[in-house]
């Protein structure tokens, strides 16, 4: 069988570069072992234009964000459900610094569009500990992965484009400009295996950290607003349920949840939250990322047909839309490649 693209691994960058194909009408074969430790299916999906310890706006907001909702948008009419939900996020304020830094940063340009508004002391004190008041985020919210993922399955399954088996690398050999694997024949191979990168003798030279991050799953005893986001976030799902995390454990040794992060979770959890609540489930997940903090996208410099779409961290589902349609073009049209992400950055 011959295809325009062989992608390795649905995860949720795997996903939205298959849906970018598909909808230019490529043939296409993916290649997935799922795994319940992959980040993508435990994930909480959340999309936040302000991160980060100093509340900082995220890099390129203002143009990821833009194509984030077009594409979702798009995604969610073609299979006629709902994955997108926009939801603000409510990050209260430390210190009288930060109260005054952010009014000023609340009316200048960058910032203006994300913001819905700063907040008094005690704006959500029925809910948490909020003696400084907040600023509240627009723009925000989460994407339903669980969802996106087992649809973009469902399509490549109904095209015969779905295979679940491991990929072995060693097996696949490059002939001028083509690339045969088994009984397969491809003019292009994307890995997007997220964790599996590092081992990849293609790629293996990039500098990966294998990020360990645990969630709890809590019911709470009223429903939440809004996001909560301050040493961990509290994120409102249906009925009381809500997502808390995230640990960050660079390089782990094991991939299983541990007493030592439950507890950091419920140590974190009560200095923010007031209302009670009962935890349900614990859960781990390992997550690729850079030593830059930019995605790894681009040709291995001896194979032009072999790409890397990986790095993508705690930002896959508003990095993933973007970048998957700048990957396509790259390959496709020799549009250039961001120079921040761009893995000829590392060559040489």
């Amino acid at each position: 069988m011959k295809y325009d693209y062989i992608v390795i691994g649905q995860g949720i960058a795997g996903s939205c570069l298959a849906f970018e194909l598909l909808k230019r009408d490529r043939s296409i074969l993916l290649f997935d072992q799922p795994d319940e430790n992959i980040s993508s299916r435990i994930a909480p999906g959340i999309f936040n234009p302000v991160t980060g310890k100093n509340l900082v706006l995220t890099w390129k907001a203002h143009v990821l964000f833009d194509y984030f909702h077009e594409f979702y948008v798009e995604f969610e009419k073609s299979v006629r459900k709902k994955i997108l939900y926009n939801k603000n996020i409510y990050r209260p304020f430390l210190t009288i610094h930060e109260q005054n830094d952010w009014m000023g940063k609340s009316t200048s340009s960058n910032y203006l569009p994300f913001v819905q508004d700063i907040h008094p002391p005690k704006f959500y004190d029925q809910y948490i500990h909020d003696p400084l008041g907040g600023v509240e985020i627009k723009h925000s919210g989460y994407i339903d992965i669980q969802m996106f993922l087992d649809c973009i399955k469902e399509i490549l399954i109904a095209k015969e484009a779905y295979i679940e088996e491991h990929f072995e690398v060693d097996l696949l050999q490059a002939q001028n400009s083509q690339l045969y694997y088994k009984n397969l024949e491809t003019k292009n191979l994307i890995f997007c295996d997220g964790p599996n990168n590092h081992e990849n003798k293609y790629f293996s030279h990039l500098p990966f950290s294998m990020i360990k991050g645990e969630l709890l799953t809590i019911e709470t005893s009223i429903k939440l607003p809004v996001i909560f986001n301050r040493g961990v976030f509290v994120h409102p799902l249906k009925n009381n349920i809500c997502k808390v995390g995230s640990t960050y454990e660079l390089n782990p040794i094991n991939v299983k949840p541990s007493e030592i992060g439950r507890n950091q979770l419920i140590s974190q959890l009560g200095q923010l939250l007031k209302i009670k609540y009962k935890i349900l489930d614990h859960t781990a997940g390992i997550r690729p990322t850079t030593r830059d903090r930019r995605p790894f996208i681009g040709k291995h410099p001896n194979y032009p047909q072999i790409g890397i779409f990986s790095g993508l961290g705690t930002k896959g589902v508003s990095l993933s839309p973007y970048f998957s349609k700048q990957l396509v073009d790259f390959f496709e049209n020799g549009k250039e490649l961001d120079r921040e992400v761009d893995i000829k950055r590392y060559f040489g």
